[in-house]
C-alpha cells in the first residue's frame, strides 16, 4: 500500500472497478483507513442489487458533478449517452463531508439510503477512480456499450501524471514543468530548435510543489530536456508560433495596430511595394529587374537541357 499510495500523492492515477472478489472489510483496513488512505469514504458493506424472483434489475444509477472532466463527452447537455448502461449490483461509498471526494454517480441501497457508485478520491497532487461495478459484463452491461470506452479514454487522460501530459507551447510564453521530489536535485539540461544547449533549474513554489523553470520560449520548433544524471529522464516538447502572429495575412492594418502597437511595435501602412526589393525605388524598376531575373532563369534552364542531351547522346 506503501507504493501505491506515494506513486498516487507524487502526480500518479489509478482507477478500481469492483467485482465478485471484492471484499469491502479489506478495502476499508487498507485503502481507507478511517480516511487517512487513498478513499476518504469508508466503503458500504453491503452490495446494492435489487431482484424481482431472483433476477436482478437494473439500479436507477443518478449522475453528479456532470461538469467534472471524465463525463466529458459522454453527458453533455441533453445527451447522455451513460442512459444505455444497466447496472445491476454496485458496491457503494458512505457520503460523507471530505473535500477530497467527488462523487461522480450514486445510487440508494435497500434503505434508501443514497451512496456514491463512482467516486474521484483526491490524494497528494494524484486521483483515485474508484467504480463499485464490474469492468466486465457480470454486474452490468457497460463493456458494451460506446460509453464504455469514452469512459476509459477520460479517466485515463484525467488520471495522467502532470509531467507526462503533453500541453500546447506557443512562442512567448513561460514555461514551468512539475517534477517529483527524488529529482528536486537533479539537474536539466535543455537544447532548443537551433541545438544550443543551456542549464535549467527546479525550483520549490509557494505550495511546495517542485518544478523546472524553463523559462521563456522564443524558437519554434522541439525542444529535448535530458536529466544530466538520469538518461532515462527525458522529455521532449514542441513550441508553436503564437496564433496571433500566425493570422498576420489575414488580418487588415487597423487591426494589426491593435495588436501590436500596444507593445510598442509599429506597424507600416505603406502600400509600395517596391520597398520589398533593396535598391529598386519603383514600381516600373521592380518589374524591369523580375523580368530579367526570369529571362535569366529561362537560358540558365535551356543550358542544361542542352548539356544533359548532349550527354545521351
Amino acid at each position: 500500500m506503501n507504493v501505491l499510495e506515494t506513486y498516487v500523492k507524487e502526480g500518479g492515477g489509478v482507477i478500481f472497478f469492483m467485482g465478485k472478489t471484492t471484499n469491502a472489510d479489506v478495502f476499508n483496513s487498507n485503502l481507507y483507513r478511517k480516511g487517512e488512505g487513498l478513499f476518504a469514504w469508508p466503503l458500504a458493506t453491503e452490495l446494492v442489487r435489487h431482484s424481482d424472483k431472483g433476477k436482478d434489475l437494473p439500479l436507477m444509477i443518478e449522475l453528479s458533478n456532470k461538469e467534472h472532466p471524465i463525463w466529458q463527452n459522454i453527458v453533455d447537455g441533453k445527451v447522455n449517452y451513460m442512459a444505455a448502461v444497466n447496472i445491476y449490483r454496485t458496491f457503494g461509498f458512505q457520503v460523507g463531508d471530505e473535500k477530497r471526494a467527488i462523487p461522480l454517480a450514486q445510487v440508494k441501497d435497500r434503505e434508501n439510503n443514497k451512496l456514491a457508485s463512482i467516486v474521484d478520491f483526491k490524494f497528494g497532487r494524484g486521483h483515485a477512480i474508484v467504480v463499485g461495478t464490474s469492468a466486465d459484463l457480470s454486474w452490468n452491461n457497460f463493456a458494451a456499450r460506446p460509453a464504455f470506452l469514452a469512459f476509459i479514454h477520460q479517466t485515463t487522460k484525467y488520471l495522467q501524471k502532470d509531467e507526462t501530459k503533453q500541453r500546447s507551447n506557443i512562442t512567448g510564453e513561460s514555461l514551468e514543468l512539475p517534477v517529483n521530489w527524488q529529482r528536486s536535485r537533479a539537474n536539466y539540461e535543455l537544447t532548443n530548435p537551433m541545438q544550443e544547449k543551456r542549464t535549467v533549474s527546479v525550483l520549490k513554489d509557494a505550495g511546495d510543489e517542485y518544478k523546472i523553470d524553463i523559462g521563456t520560449l522564443s524558437t519554434p520548433g522541439f525542444y529535448t530536456l535530458v536529466n544530466t544524471e538520469d538518461a532515462t529522464d527525458k522529455r521532449l516538447f514542441s513550441v508553436n508560433l503564437n496564433h496571433r502572429e500566425s493570422r498576420i495575412n489575414a488580418l487588415g492594418v487597423e487591426q494589426l495596430k491593435g495588436l501590436y502597437e500596444a507593445s510598442n511595435i509599429t506597424v507600416d501602412s505603406s502600400s509600395d511595394l517596391s520597398v520589398a526589393a533593396k535598391g529598386v525605388k519603383a514600381t516600373p524598376n521592380l518589374a524591369l529587374w523580375l523580368l530579367t531575373l526570369a529571362m535569366l532563369f529561362w537560358i540558365a534552364e535551356n543550358l542544361l537541357a542542352h548539356k544533359i542531351a548532349r550527354r545521351a547522346l
